[in-house]
């Protein structure tokens, strides 16, 4: 949209000069120039013109290449993921615009000349333009204002929905220190990988400052089609494989039943927690203690897979947005199974205890961030060596990271819409100030005749002021429309 923006302004600025220069035309075809020659000489004009844009965009391209990011919200995922350096491609693609703006908004002033008569021009005196032309420049003058306020909307959407983008989680964020680990090249067995997290966990629980830990298995959670009997349809569902004192460290108590525990590892039935929302969307008005469900997973292709009959709940968990939550689709009513690494869950393509990537989630006090952090190293070390550090981050961390494409995209329409927005004030500006040059004898004549320099002034005013009123409408109309289109990506308000 900005690029269109700056079309329009280009294209007034060239129908600007072309009418300035209508009468040098005829001129130059009375001293022997042909219509093609002329032709080819505004061609070559505007071809100049697009050439020296083309080398001054480079360059601003690069300086914006730096700028960019320090303008942008501060985040190590951000600067690792986002890569803003021009790359040739980019710049073909710049020279290609740069063709293609030249052949269009030089094409039409030079068919005009192709057309034109000479003669009556040579009558002419050196004040007469062609009657019209106005109208075409005040419609791409109204066509750039209503563009920036479709940008300026979009990009204030865009903005209050990243500032909105906080829920209430349903559990403590703060002093909550997560430890993403690798166990793949050090264990192999279902045995071996879960005496080496209990290890971690036993070891990672004295570190001085650290009140409770427990784990998530990272390669989880997976999307699950939840049944009862004599349920007509399944319902979706999220499965999450946690360790034990994994409620507590996240501040959360059972609402019925009990939590679960090393022991349901070994167990010949297997076991789950559920969420409250699924409690209530699979038992409404019933205890859910004891009743059972069946499990079927998901595979990418949504195709049915691996089935796990007989699930007994065992307790049912706050509502709380433990797995993430997702900005740009937010589940208000998320459904959400926890289970231990049960055998009763292993299958052909899963197995809830292989090894894998783990990541441990550690409270600790307000002052031992800095303390808790620098031990996990050498712990871990002690542990097993071959154990790999993934990653370490507090909880606020991830959730920012969670929020930040969101916020970048705002800044981003923030930056563009503003620049837009100034191109088409530029424009509108030219367009004004050539038609006060036009119309100077006119303005002579009024005065002549009695009019006061306060009614001419009143008289452009009026006439600049139009032009933004009608832009401005436009521009609403088109923003509502294009905002109705994605209030989907609209978080914590409506389109309007």
């Amino acid at each position: 949209m900005t690029v269109v923006i700056v079309c329009a302004n280009v294209a007034n600025l060239m129908l600007s000069r072309a009418v300035a220069r209508q009468r040098e035309t005829p001129v130059r075809r009375s001293l022997g120039a042909s219509r093609i020659r002329i032709v080819r000489l505004l061609l070559a004009e505007g071809l100049s013109i697009s050439v020296v844009a083309w080398l001054a965009g480079c360059l601003l391209t690069i300086w914006a290449a730096r700028a960019i990011p320090r303008l942008l919200p501060d985040s190590p995922f951000g600067q690792a993921g986002i890569d803003f350096g021009p790359d040739w491609k980019v710049v073909v693609y710049a020279m290609v615009l740069a063709a293609i703006g030249t052949i269009a908004f030089s094409l039409a002033p030079a068919l005009r000349v192709w057309r034109q008569d000479a003669l009556p021009w040579l009558k002419a005196g050196e004040h007469s333009v062609a009657p019209g032309r106005s109208r075409l420049s005040n419609g791409l003058v109204v066509l750039q204002l209503a563009f920036s306020v479709v940008l300026l909307t979009l990009a204030g959407l865009a903005t209050r929905s990243a500032s909105l983008m906080t829920v209430d989680l349903g559990f403590d964020s703060q002093n909550l220190l997560l430890l993403t680990v690798r166990t793949t090249g050090s264990v192999t067995t279902r045995e071996s990988s879960l005496a080496l997290i209990d290890r971690i966990q036993e070891r990672l629980q004295v570190i001085p400052g650290v009140h409770r830990v427990s784990y998530v298995r990272s390669f989880f959670p997976t999307t699950q089609m939840v049944r009862t009997a004599g349920a007509a349809e399944a319902l979706r569902a999220t499965m999450h494989v946690v360790g034990p004192g994994y409620f507590p460290t996240m501040g959360l108590s059972p609402v019925v039943g009990r939590t679960l525990t090393i022991a349901d590892r070994e167990r010949a039935g297997a076991v789950a927690m559920i969420n409250q929302n699924l409690a209530n969307a699979l038992w409404p008005e019933q205890n859910p203690l004891g009743k059972t469900m069946s499990l079927r997973m998901l595979t990418f292709r949504g195709e049915s897979g691996e089935q796990v009959e007989r699930v007994e709940i065992v307790g049912v968990t706050p509502n709380a947005f433990v797995g993430g939550f997702n900005p740009e689709r937010p589940d208000p009513r998320p459904n959400l199974i926890f289970i231990s690494e049960q055998r009763a869950f292993r299958g052909p393509s899963r197995d809830p205890a292989a090894p894998g990537e783990i990541t441990f989630y550690m409270r600790h006090g307000d002052s031992d961030l800095e303390s808790v952090a620098s031990a996990l190293g050498p712990v871990l070390r002690e542990v097993d060596p071959r154990v790999a550090i993934v990653s370490t981050q507090t909880m606020d961390t991830r959730l920012d990271n969670v929020t930040f494409s969101a916020r970048v995209i705002a800044r981003l329409l923030l930056i563009f819409s503003l620049i837009s927005l100034l191109i088409a004030a530029i424009g509108q500006y030219a367009v004004i100030a050539f038609n006060m040059r036009r119309r100077v004898r006119e303005f002579g004549v009024r005065i002549a005749l009695g009019a006061s320099a306060r009614q001419v002034l009143s008289t452009v005013l009026r006439e600049a002021f139009v032009l933004t009123a009608v832009g401005l409408l436009l521009g609403l109309l088109l923003s509502v429309r294009r905002a109705f289109c994605i209030r989907g990506a609209v978080f914590g308000g409506t389109p309007t």
